[in-house]
């Protein structure tokens, strides 16, 4: 059966179906020559942030985050954990990839610790923890001998200082 012999509703739907058949042809084609550019996800920054903890799971301000990319070899500059403990960082959407490790290494005084996950085209975000491997005192290593020493300075003073009754 030719396309001269067919009925009309019929040779009409034969030539909508030829057509969309070059349309599906031709983009394959674009598809195949084209080169892949980078999914929606890449063209995001990397979005690295979490929490330093002591040993006993309490905050840690002030520890030095250094965001490393393990898998390009890169190293970001070092931000400082904020009053609630808490670091955040962006790493520039060229720098990373789907499935690059993700490494954060933390320094408070002499105490290190470092973790890290698994970059995700899915969520640019990643929430990286670390815990410190000993206590560190409520107001710092070097802030609280400080305190220590005024207060007793303070007292001596004053037990020194008085005026003795004869």
């Amino acid at each position: 059966m030719d396309m001269k012999t067919m009925s009309l509703p019929l040779a009409r739907f034969a030539r909508v179906l030829v057509a969309v058949a070059v349309i599906a042809v031709a983009v394959s084609i674009v598809m195949v020559a084209v080169p892949e550019t980078a999914s929606a996800a890449e063209s995001f920054n990397l979005y690295v942030y979490g929490g330093i903890y002591d040993s006993e799971g309490a905050i840690v301000v002030g520890a030095s985050v250094v965001v490393k990319d393990v898998t390009a070899g890169k190293t970001y500059a070092a931000v400082l954990s904020d009053e609630f403990g808490q670091y955040d960082m962006y790493v520039p959407s060229s720098d990373w990839t789907n499935g690059d490790i993700i490494r954060i290494d933390v320094t408070y005084g002499v105490s290190t610790a470092y973790n890290q996950s698994v970059a995700s085209n899915a969520f640019p975000m990643l929430k990286i923890d670390a815990t410190l491997p000993e206590a560190i005192p409520e107001f710092g290593t070097t802030i609280g001998a400080g305190i220590a020493a005024c207060l007793a300075g303070a007292v001596a003073i004053v037990a020194i200082g008085k005026p003795r009754k004869k």
